[in-house]
C-alpha cells in the first residue's frame, strides 16, 4: 500500500502544471535558467529514474531540499509534525471521551429527549465540513465573545507556557474532534443498545444486579473491541482534519506547512506529506486491529479460522 502511495503521490506531482522554477526565478526567467535549475534539482531526468532516486533517499531518512526555504525538508518537516501530533492528541482525547461516553448515555436513555439531542447533533456534526465547523466556532468565540485567540499557537512576544498553548489549541482541538466525536457516539450508542438487549443482559438484571455493573459490567465490556477499533480509524480521519483545521487557525503543523508548500509548488515537501500521511493511515489501521485482538480474542480466532 504505501508503494502504491509513493507512486501515485509521486505522479500526480509530475501531472500538475507548472514547475517550482516559477517560483524561484519569477515569472520572467529566460528558458536556459529555467532548465539549468531543473537540472541542478535532478528534475530534467526521466520521471522513472526521479522516482528511484526519490524514493531511495526517502527510505534513508533523505527527504530532500525544500524548493520554499531551501533547508533539509527533514528539518522543517520535524517541529511541524510535533505541532499537529500535540493537536491530534488533545483532539483525540476530547472526541474519543465525548463520543464514548455520550454514547453509553444515550443507550442507557434511549428514546428519551437527551438521547434525540444528542443523535440530533451527532448527525448534524457528523455531515459538516471541518473548515466550516472551524469558521463557526472562529465567529463564535474568538470574534463575538472574544474567548479564544483567531490563530497561532501562541501569543506573540510572550513567553510560551502549557497554559498559552493550550489557550491557543482549544478552539483547532475541537474543530478536529466534533466529526470523530460524532462518529464514536452513535458507533457507541448503536452498538451498546444492541447489547443491552440480549439475554445475558435480562438474566444479569434478573439476578439484581445494580444497573451500572450491568451497563458496565456486562454491557460496555462486550462493545468494547469494535469501539476500539473505530476510534483507531477516527485518529487517522483527526490528522486528515488538522490538516484543514491548521490552514483556518494558522496552525505552524503539517497541514499548514504542507498549504505553503502547495503555493510555492514545494515538490520535496508535498511528496514527504503525502507518504507519512499514507505510512500513518497504515501504521494506525494495524494497530487498531492488534488491540482488537487482544481486547477480544474471539476475533483473532475467527481470523484464523478463515485462513
Amino acid at each position: 500500500m504505501l508503494f502504491g502511495i509513493s507512486v501515485v503521490g509521486f505522479l500526480l506531482m509530475k501531472l500538475v502544471p507548472g514547475d517550482p522554477s516559477s517560483f524561484l526565478l519569477g515569472p520572467f526567467a529566460g528558458p536556459e535558467a529555467r532548465e539549468a535549475l531543473l537540472r541542478s534539482l535532478g528534475w530534467d531526468q526521466p520521471w522513472p529514474v526521479q522516482y528511484v532516486k526519490w524514493l531511495g533517499l526517502f527510505v534513508q531518512g533523505d527527504f530532500g531540499t525544500s524548493v520554499r526555504y531551501q533547508t533539509p525538508v527533514s528539518e522543517i518537516f520535524g517541529q511541524a509534525v510535533v505541532n499537529s501530533a500535540i493537536l491530534v492528541a488533545l483532539s483525540f482525547a476530547i472526541a474519543f471521551v465525548l463520543g464514548f461516553f455520550g454514547g453509553i448515555l444515550a443507550a442507557v436513555k434511549r428514546f428519551s429527549p437527551v438521547d434525540r439531542v444528542t443523535t440530533t447533533v451527532a448527525v448534524v456534526l457528523a455531515s459538516a465540513p471541518v473548515y466550516w465547523l472551524g469558521l463557526v466556532l472562529v465567529w463564535i468565540f474568538s470574534v463575538r465573545l472574544g474567548i479564544f485567540p483567531v490563530s497561532g499557537i501562541g501569543t506573540v512576544g510572550a513567553e510560551s507556557d502549557v497554559v498559552d498553548l493550550l489557550h491557543h489549541a482549544a478552539l483547532p482541538s475541537v474543530t478536529a474532534a466534533l466529526i470523530p466525536m460524532a462518529v464514536i457516539f452513535r458507533l457507541t450508542r448503536s452498538e451498546l443498545a444492541h447489547a443491552l438487549d440480549q439475554p445475558y443482559i435480562q438474566a444479569a438484571r434478573a439476578r439484581g444486579l445494580t444497573e451500572a455493573s450491568v451497563v458496565f459490567r456486562h454491557g460496555v465490556r462486550n462493545i468494547v473491541a469494535p469501539i476500539a477499533n473505530v476510534s483507531g480509524l477516527q485518529l487517522g480521519f483527526i490528522f486528515t482534519a488538522t490538516l484543514f483545521v491548521e490552514v483556518v487557525f494558522a496552525w505552524p503543523g503539517v497541514g499548514f506547512l504542507v498549504f505553503q508548500a502547495i503555493a510555492a509548488r514545494d515538490i520535496p515537501v508535498i511528496q514527504t506529506v503525502v507518504l507519512f500521511t499514507g505510512l500513518l493511515f497504515v501504521a494506525i489501521s494495524l494497530v487498531s486491529d492488534v488491540i482488537q485482538g487482544l481486547v477480544d480474542p474471539r476475533t483473532m480466532a475467527s481470523a484464523g479460522a478463515g485462513t
